[in-house]
């Protein structure tokens, strides 16, 4: 886009327009720009009143304006063949993919780093807490043999309930630090969707949940392992169950995306009407113990993105407080010649 020196525009591409939410033909000052996009109006003014350019400098989402997209932006003085100035020439690109793969990277990492630490601490855990749980069952069989009352059965009873709870919660850190060791195989991922939505139909009859299941893909198969899959997508619809709080309804659905190219992809979307996420929480829910539900551990998440990651695959959220929680979940298909 190119701004003459009173701030109208005065060349703009068809990208440009849509960017900052004009017709292709038509052209704006830098009022209209202030009110679309203030922080590139802002850029744009100081380039032409101070002459203070900027290169390559990113800006985030504008909630306000028609395109919400992350932006690069870089300024130039727009000059004559003589060498004199007669406005600005302002390069916007979208940046959308370049900040999700860096966010993905930053996810990548932290998970990594966390994963290494982690499986430490749980091997330490587990082996002292075997040694309770073996000996908490001798002492409760000798102690019952001469003690009849209902108190001390209750009290072993809630012993060992807990010790139960913290052998699962270090179960998940182990599955969630080590890489997927199941022998991979030809999987049917609407077979596995389907199983997990019967698994779950009960609890959501109880909790007044209704669950609209659309199957679109004639047969979306891949690679990988079954059971790693069945339980990304297990933790995925358990938590658009624990996201309500009273009656609601979920929306799942399996498409194939990418057409029949190289990037032919099974596409699995989970809509609920649940309490929604903060924005400020979305970079944070595949770190493992990031929670904030009363009693999670913050570890089901993070192992759906280990298991869809170890799959070559993408796992998408988009969410706002009160308006439920949308996840995208994009597989690689097998080609057919793997599969043969």
């Amino acid at each position: 886009v190119t701004f003459d020196l009173v701030g109208r525009s005065n060349l703009i591409n068809r990208s440009g327009a849509q960017l900052i939410g004009v017709p292709p033909t038509g052209a704006i000052d830098m009022a209209g720009l202030l009110n679309k996009r203030y922080e590139l109006g802002r850029l744009v003014g100081q380039a032409l009143s101070d002459e203070s350019y900027v290169q390559d400098l990113d800006i985030p989402e504008d909630e306000t304006a028609e395109i919400k997209v992350p932006l690069r932006i870089s300024t130039f003085p727009l000059l004559e063949t003589s060498g004199r100035r007669i406005g600005v020439i302002t390069l916007i690109k979208d940046i959308t993919e370049v900040v999700s793969l860096e966010r993905e990277l930053r996810t990548a990492e932290r998970l990594t780093s966390l994963g290494t630490l982690s499986a430490g601490i749980a091997h330490e855990i587990k082996n002292p807490l075997s040694a309770i749980d073996l000996n908490l069952r001798l002492l409760e069989s000798e102690v019952l043999e001469n003690v009849h009352d209902g108190d001390t059965k209750e009290y072993f009873r809630i012993l060992r309930e807990e010790i139960g709870r913290l052998n699962a919660i270090v179960d998940n850190v182990l599955r969630f630090s080590r890489p997927s060791s199941a022998p991979g195989g030809p999987v049917d991922v609407a077979g596995i969707l389907q199983r997990t939505v019967d698994l779950l139909a009960h609890t959501c009859r109880e909790r007044a949940i209704s669950v609209d299941v659309r199957i679109e893909a004639d047969s979306c198969v891949l690679w990988g392992d079954a059971s790693g899959l069945q339980q990304a997508f297990l933790n995925i619809l358990l938590n658009a169950i624990q996201s309500m709080h009273e009656a609601g309804s979920i929306r799942v659905s399996l498409d194939i995306s990418g057409g029949d190219g190289p990037d032919r992809s099974c596409e699995l979307t989970v809509q609920d009407s649940g309490c929604g996420i903060h924005a400020r929480d979305i970079e944070r829910i595949f770190d493992p113990f990031f929670t904030n539900k009363s009693g999670g551990t913050g570890l089901g998440l993070s192992i759906v993105h280990r298991i869809v990651s170890d799959h070559k695959g993408t796992v998408q959220v988009s969410s706002a407080p009160g308006k439920g929680t949308r996840f995208v979940v994009r597989l690689p298909m097998a080609a057919q010649e793997v599969l043969s």
